[in-house]
């Protein structure tokens, strides 16, 4: 370090120093501003009532996978279709859907892990089930890419006939 102080000067090392620190504090807002979206996304979620204003967190063109069923949507229609937050066959057992366990941001992609609730589909009790679930923003902000694993046990989704993401590798 004394070396490096030699050769570059004092004034040199403390103006690079602040500039580190100015990224570094630039990195920690953003990664604060994605925590606090995704903080608005679950609360919205866990309610379940207002879907539009969810659809809200996503880019037109969202890319939405759940590894697990092997289903993969395109675009904020179809991702509204699959999330059918008004199917008469779910029922909360519980004021929160889910529950947030551990946030990691890097740059624009974030992994969240936690689990859903009890529930019931249909008449039959399930859960708690765990899941992550990877975001990758666009600079607006908005989820362009969100990969899901959820833990469905094997009484609500048949593993043997599930569409096979590996599919998708080409």
């Amino acid at each position: 370090m004394e070396a490096v102080l030699n050769f570059m000067g004092t004034r040199q090392m403390l103006r690079l120093l602040v500039l580190a620190g100015g990224l570094m504090s630039c990195e920690n807002k953003t990664d604060l501003q994605k925590r606090e979206l995704l903080a608005s996304y679950y609360q919205l979620y866990n309610q379940h009532q207002d879907l539009d204003a969810f659809m809200t967190f996503y880019d037109d063109n969202i890319k939405y996978q759940d590894i697990v069923t092997g289903e993969q949507v395109i675009g904020k229609t179809q991702l509204k279709q699959f999330f059918d937050w008004k199917n008469p066959h779910f029922t909360a057992l519980d004021s929160t859907v889910l529950l947030v366990e551990k946030i990691l941001v890097d740059k624009d992609q974030v992994v969240v892990s936690g689990h859903f609730t009890k529930f019931e589909w249909a008449g039959q009790p399930y859960g708690p089930m765990h899941f992550t679930s990877i975001f990758t923003f666009n600079n607006s902000g908005k989820i362009i890419k969100q990969s899901d694993w959820i833990n469905y046990p094997s009484t609500l989704l048949d593993y043997e006939t599930r569409k096979n993401s590996n599919a998708w590798l080409q």
